[in-house]
């Protein structure tokens, strides 16, 4: 929030010639978003006497006055606050897991199907939005409306009134317009964006490896400006601000290297994810589980993650399920489980067992039964030389690093076949099924998961910055470090190999010898090459 205000600040700010004189950008920026708010039938700029109060209480600090732009200002800040206000306990992760059940649940299909109808009839622009952002606008049309009209009608009320109207109206606004409000929306959701910039930092540094998403911030606030092309608005930093957004660009890639695509918070991930998965998979399949395993199965309060979504067409989403749900919770209910499903942890079905190695992973850190294949980039780079030594077609004289070759085999042949339904970071059944089938692929009595990633790409090749002389440029024309990151990003850690041990009581210790990582290309490079055969991605 802070920052996004400060953003928009700067940006106004830099644009006035004098201190109530704004700039021809500013003004057409101001008359646009007046244009458009009128479209979308918010209205309300006619007590100007009143808004005019609050923004002259504002305005010695803000350095414009301008009720319309004071509004903006206030309203892209409630933006950032409203944004992510619907995140269920374990954010994406949980999301991303029912988006993969709807399908296998007439109950939770119904509640969110009936959510998105109601948003879309009351605000005739909602698309296909990420559930999170659905919820969040539903909880701020639930909440905060009425604490708004239980003010007195005031300079406060009023503005608060129409703050509130216009942050909606950013927040389903699509990212990709040439419009005031697309331009504002980017501010929270783009590519140098308010949202990034503030986590990059606190999660480097919450993380205790501060310098390793550390950057200058200051300076691309403070050289943030309104840029007006034929393509539309857009909030961008000037070439003044190059090595500031450099840093930005590293610390995003060295952040995913050394935090999200850590080798144990992808286990943490996959984990987490497939419990959720197969948790909810068993409210519908047996999987040849004992019918006392299935009763306390689907008897257990971890239901509650879609309790949430009532089925009632004129209140799809229970705001008091909605509170009451928390990662707190979760985890007693998740721990509940576990003591009641531990005496079917010697049973034959395969999936309980392995729902039960991840619930003893997420709640007692066991990591006796989910065995990474490799944790460090040398021991990915031997991988690597193996499975490019075993690829069907070589070409003479190839220099291409090993690794960067696995990569690029990788994408031509499984391609769409990584998929995140299931997990935010990637899943491939097919391929892991076929693995088992090889005869080296799988050992008895386990099972080989994989967590792909091999989309990320942080170069900002299409960000642009001012010049100095005006107008945008390139930001990869103006330096080589955009291009050198996607090429280091091309030859890194992109996918992690789990070995999951089912043998025996799944919660007691294991003596089985780990598994050679190398044994696994062979099989590996096998059933890429029959998936890309069979077209069975």
């Amino acid at each position: 929030m802070h920052i996004a205000g400060n953003m928009f600040r700067s940006a106004i700010v830099s644009g006035h010639e004098a201190a109530e004189s704004p700039s021809a950008t500013v003004s057409l920026f101001r008359g646009a978003l007046l244009a458009e708010c009128e479209a979308k039938n918010l209205t309300d700029w006619d007590h100007k006497d009143l808004v005019t109060q609050a923004a002259d209480s504002l305005g010695t600090e803000l350095g414009f006055r301008d009720p319309v732009l004071v509004t903006a200002w206030q309203s892209v800040r409630l933006a950032c606050l409203l944004h992510d206000l619907g995140h269920l306990p374990f954010s994406h992760t949980s999301e991303l897991v029912l988006r993969a059940l709807l399908q296998r649940s007439p109950e939770i299909a119904s509640g969110i199907g009936k959510l998105h109808l109601r948003l879309k009839n009351q605000h005739k622009l909602l698309e296909q939005r990420a559930l999170h952002e659905m919820i969040g606008v539903e909880l701020s049309l639930a909440a905060l409306k009425p604490s708004a009209e239980e003010l007195q009608d005031s300079h406060v009320n009023v503005l608060l009134q129409q703050s509130l109207g216009l942050a909606r109206l950013i927040l389903l606004e699509s990212t990709k317009g040439g419009g005031a409000l697309a331009a504002l929306h980017r501010l929270i959701d783009g590519e140098v964006d308010a949202d990034r910039a503030d986590y990059v930092l606190r999660d480097a540094l919450t993380s205790g490896i501060a310098e390793v998403g550390n950057y200058d911030l200051d300076r691309i606030i403070q050289c943030t400006e309104l840029d007006n092309q034929p393509d539309g608005f857009n909030f961008r930093a000037t070439a003044k601000a190059l090595h500031a957004v450099e840093g930005f660009c590293l610390a995003r890639f060295r952040m995913w290297r050394a935090l999200v695509f850590h080798n144990n918070v992808v286990r943490s991930e996959l984990a987490l994810s497939r419990f959720f998965y197969l948790f909810g998979r068993f409210q519908r399949d047996d999987f040849g589980a004992p019918p006392a395993a299935l009763k306390k199965l689907r008897s257990s309060e971890v239901r509650s993650l879609w309790g949430i979504f009532s089925g009632d067409e004129k209140k799809p989403l229970s705001l008091t399920a909605f509170l009451a749900l928390d990662e707190a919770l979760m985890f007693a209910e998740m721990r509940r489980l576990l003591d009641d499903l531990g005496e079917f942890a010697g049973a034959e079905s395969t999936e309980l067992k392995e729902m039960l190695v991840y619930l003893s992973f997420i709640l007692d850190r066991d990591k006796r039964r989910i065995r990474p294949l490799w944790k460090h980039v040398d021991e990915y780079c031997e991988f690597a030389a193996s499975y490019s030594a075993a690829l069907p077609a070589k070409t003479e004289g190839d220099q291409t690093l090993p690794v960067v070759r696995m990569h690029r085999h990788l994408r031509e042949c499984i391609g769409k076949g990584v998929s995140k339904e299931e997990d935010p970071i990637g899943t491939a059944r097919n391929l892991e099924k076929l693995i088992a089938k090889h005869p080296s692929g799988g050992r008895e009595g386990a099972a080989i998961r994989l967590a792909f990633h091999m989309d990320f790409k942080p170069d900002l090749g299409n960000y642009k910055l001012v010049r100095s002389t005006g107008g945008p440029a390139p930001v990869k024309e103006l330096s080589s470090i955009f291009e050198a990151t996607a090429e280091a990003w091309g030859a890194d850690v992109q996918f992690h190999a789990f070995e999951i041990l089912l043998a025996g009581n799944v919660l007691e210790p294991t003596k089985a010898t780990p598994r050679n990582r190398t044994d696994l290309a062979v099989p590996l490079v096998r059933s890429v090459e029959e998936l890309k055969n069979s077209s069975g991605i």
